[in-house]
């Protein structure tokens, strides 16, 4: 499914808060040096930032371009970062404004015809502003524009995850917003933690001893983290 790039773009939602975390990630990445651009990116290890700028910037040309990644996503994200090992920082920024104008309307297109994959891609980018931001020290925008989306997203991976599993209803209680009951069924366990926290541990982002300290119920991490958990945890 794909939209003509020169379709009109309605500032909405999705594209809206795109765009304020695609302006706020080039506003850390302003005058960024050498030795910060190699830096490894604790949440995302197998990344420095400069690869994960190359993936950020690689995704919309890919989209408008035609090319999605199918079933191998690794295989997809690899060949962004590899195709942009040699490009500079500065360089990757003005690609990723550069493709902006042409992947906007897409996504906006999206967000009419199928919005869960619209907030998908949302979530995936606020979740490596995060990345971003763990990796530079510069922690902010938690509760930026867009996160309620993404956290639609979520609990509705969650609830296929269980599903799939039949693992049972889970009962996820942010302490900061409502509780959502993710799955069929009764809840069987609760995982009651903020907000930001649950969203980085279903991303893969938090390890399962961390999950099991916020587990009110049996078999924590198995079917709760989308993403597969950290061996090692990370506070950030």
């Amino acid at each position: 499914m794909s939209a003509p790039t020169d379709a009109p773009v309605a500032d909405g939602t999705h594209v809206a808060a795109y765009r304020a975390a695609q302006d706020r990630m080039i506003g850390l990445l302003t005058d960024l040096d050498d030795d910060a651009a190699a830096r490894t990116v604790p949440a995302t290890p197998a990344w420095t930032v400069h690869d994960l700028l190359a993936h950020l910037a690689g995704v919309p040309v890919d989209v408008a371009a035609g090319r999605t990644p199918g079933r191998d996503l690794d295989a997809w994200t690899a060949a962004q970062v590899e195709a942009r090992r040699n490009h500079t920082v500065p360089e990757l920024v003005a690609e990723w404004q550069e493709a902006s104008p042409h992947f906007a309307p897409l996504l906006a297109f999206l967000a009419d015809a199928e919005p869960w994959r619209a907030s998908q891609v949302l979530f995936d980018t606020l979740s490596h502003e995060q990345d971003l931001r763990g990796a530079l020290d510069r922690p902010g925008a938690r509760d930026a524009e867009g996160w309620d989306l993404a956290w639609g997203f979520l609990v509705t991976m969650v609830a296929r995850t269980r599903d799939r599993a039949g693992a049972g209803a889970l009962t996820l209680a942010p302490t900061d917003a409502e509780p959502v009951v993710a799955g069929s069924g009764e809840p069987v366990a609760t995982v009651r933690a903020p907000r930001f926290e649950l969203c980085r541990a279903i991303a893969g982002r938090r390890s399962a001893a961390q999950v099991e300290q916020w587990w009110d119920g049996p078999a924590p991490a198995r079917h709760f983290c989308v993403f597969p958990a950290r061996d090692t945890s990370l506070t950030e």
